[in-house]
């Protein structure tokens, strides 16, 4: 016998999909709540106010979480050096 493994090798999908499957739950979910609430809605911003969808107010609050998850792992990577 030789010492090569039988196992069969996983396609690079399959491991993208392993590696990152909570993220694409969460992307999935926010997009069904973001095409679901598409009434116009008033949003008050300290001393504005402004009368949008409001799936451009959870789209742009999803879009702001995901760039202030990425300063914060780019910071504590940062500090493990």
């Amino acid at each position: 016998m030789s010492g090569a493994s039988t196992a069969p090798q996983e396609s690079s999908f399959v491991a993208f999909l392993k590696r990152r499957w909570l993220a694409i739950v969460i992307v999935v979910v926010t997009v069904v709540v973001i095409a679901a609430n598409r009434d116009e809605v008033e949003f008050s911003l300290v001393f504005t106010h402004f009368a949008m969808p409001l799936w451009v107010i959870l789209a742009i609050t999803f879009a702001l979480g995901i760039v202030v998850g990425w300063i914060a792992k780019t910071r504590r990577a940062g500090r493990k050096g």
